[in-house]
């Protein structure tokens, strides 16, 4: 089996609802699919979204990188990730988003091939439930809590909460508005990097322990400034934009910046790394 064909498509998907959050209104999100054909007629798709922000990729820096990648991949045997990940690394240093859509159309062919789940091929089946998160991003109190109660009853259970778009004595306010009008529910809240650490501060003793976490409330490479705010919160801190490797995730550990990351495949660089960068964050508790 080898890779005969790859082709890349972008999509730019309007949403029903504008999303808000620190920084940015999101009204559309912009992905790229990646189609890999084999000589022996498996396909395989990736899809990898375009978040400047987040990881310092654009729609169009990420279909160049996979036009770069491609002629390298051109003749390999799509079951031997490790290989084929260490090719891309050799060809290309960071973009990881291009790496994930690719790594994760070669994924689904060597799944297809083997007839399982990819799971087994990384290790293991660790679960076949998980809650959906669902964002309140509306900026305003009353539209979140209507959101939020439709969507508890078509049987979420856990809920983000987009901050930094408002002052922060009004999304403190609207923190604890939410908490009180959805109870029994897990509500966090996510800053998207908005804040100074003195308005992240201000925010997480505001909102005391109302919350049961709060994500990114400062700049990412600020580790000095997450752990300041660990210091003053209730709840356990998050890191999101700040956790591109299993290194960002011990400097985080070992600095006491956080508790807890949300681990995204278009920072880390595809299925291999995000499955064991979830392996540490288990051994570290």
């Amino acid at each position: 089996m080898k890779v005969k064909h790859i082709r890349s498509m972008i999509a730019s998907l309007p949403l029903r609802r504008a999303m808000k959050t620190g920084g940015a209104e999101i009204k559309t999100v912009e992905n790229i699919f990646v189609r890999i054909e084999t000589d022996d007629g498996f396909v395989g798709w990736g899809e990898a979204s375009a978040a400047p922000r987040m990881t310092g990729e654009t729609v169009a820096s990420i279909v160049a990188a996979i036009n770069y990648l491609t002629p390298s991949l051109i003749g390999l045997d799509p079951r031997h990730p490790a290989a084929n990940l260490a090719l891309m690394d050799e060809r290309m240093y960071g973009n990881a988003s291009a790496k994930t859509a690719l790594e994760l159309a070669l994924y689904d062919i060597a799944g297809q091939h083997a007839g399982k789940p990819v799971a087994e091929p990384l290790g293991e089946v660790e679960r076949t439930r998980m809650p959906v998160l669902w964002m309140l991003a509306t900026g305003e109190t009353d539209a979140d809590i209507e959101d939020g109660r439709a969507k508890i009853a078509a049987g979420f259970t856990a809920f983000k909460i987009k901050v930094g778009v408002n002052p922060v004595e009004m999304d403190i306010a609207r923190a604890i508005a939410i908490r009180d009008a959805m109870p029994g529910v897990q509500i966090s809240a996510d800053a998207n990097q908005a804040w100074t650490v003195e308005q992240a501060v201000r925010f997480v003793e505001g909102v005391g322990s109302a919350l049961d976490f709060v994500e990114q409330p400062v700049m990412g490479h600020d580790l000095e400034g997450m752990a300041k705010v660990a210091r003053h919160a209730a709840v356990p801190i998050g890191a999101d934009e700040g956790l591109h490797s299993n290194a960002d995730i011990q400097r985080h550990h070992d600095g006491r910046a956080a508790r807890g990351g949300s681990l995204k495949m278009i920072k880390l660089g595809g299925v291999t790394r995000t499955y064991q960068a979830s392996r540490m964050c288990g051994h570290l508790g």
